[in-house]
């Protein structure tokens, strides 16, 4: 398999791991069906039946790009798709022949419509992030240590670039504000170095995503008031993720840009 120099970048995982991996995936699907079904009935009692399916769809579609970039560093990343697959797929055979919901050939392509969003977006996001890989120039940090500044007793934590082997402060107690300003770039030869930001960038489109379906799920029937609690939490979510995706666009150019230069 074709790596770049990050030593840390393809990670195995023990056969217990594997296992709760591979049936955290489909129960996270099933929770989501479960969610969505209850925060968005009033589009199903209000016979918008398609509406919740492109809906459930969409959510589909946000959840396996989600979980694409906890799994794509793992070696067996394309198995734990496919074993998860197998084991959502017959589980809810297993359910839909037990409530005795239709004939096998309906069922099997209820199944099929439902589940095959997800598993599409998360091969696609997975491959996407594989290929990136060698092709973005960026860096991680090894050998973090935590120091504290002699004159201004301000504590940092400082760390060697993966790329250049340069130490670089990758963190920095705040003057006023309490807590500590994170830093993203190498001191010495200028590479992002928090790791591949191309995950980061869909993270934030998805949180964008998932907030304005929320909001349109849940006002569309006017299911609450316009000014609830819940609308906020969705604005914030927005607002977060309009900012991350930002954030690691920028990141993502930049080590385009680093990889351009070191070619010429």
């Amino acid at each position: 398999m074709r790596t770049n120099s990050l030593s840390t970048q393809w990670k195995d995982v023990g056969m217990l791991e594997f296992i709760g991996i591979v049936l955290l995936i489909p129960i996270s699907i099933i929770v989501l069906n479960l969610i969505i079904g209850i925060m968005f009935r009033g589009l199903l009692q209000s016979n918008s039946e398609s509406t919740f399916k492109i809906l459930l769809g969409a959510f589909y579609l946000c959840l396996g790009c989600g979980i694409a970039p906890y799994i794509y560093r793992l070696i067996k990343s394309y198995l734990i798709i496919l074993c998860s697959f197998v084991v959502l797929f017959l589980f809810q055979v297993l359910i839909e022949f037990s409530l005795n919901r239709g004939v096998p050939e309906e069922v099997v392509e209820k199944i099929f419509s439902e589940i095959f969003w997800v598993y599409l977006s998360m091969s696609l996001c997975v491959s996407s992030f594989r290929y990136s890989e060698a092709r973005l120039d960026f860096a991680e940090i090894k050998d973090i240590v935590e120091k504290t500044n002699k004159i201004s007793n301000k504590k940092y934590s400082e760390g060697i670039c993966t790329k250049c082997g340069g130490v670089t402060i990758i963190a920095r107690e705040r003057e006023t504000s309490g807590g500590n300003r994170i830093e993203f770039f190498c001191d010495h030869c200028g590479r992002f170095v928090r790791g591949n930001p191309l995950p980061n960038t869909i993270i934030g489109l998805l949180l964008v995503t998932i907030s304005m379906l929320f909001l349109y799920g849940r006002n569309s029937n006017n299911q609450e008031s316009v000014i609830s609690a819940f609308n906020l939490l969705c604005l914030i979510v927005l607002f977060v993720g309009a900012k991350t995706f930002y954030s690691g666009l920028i990141w993502t150019l930049q080590a385009i840009a680093q990889k351009q230069n070191n070619i010429r």
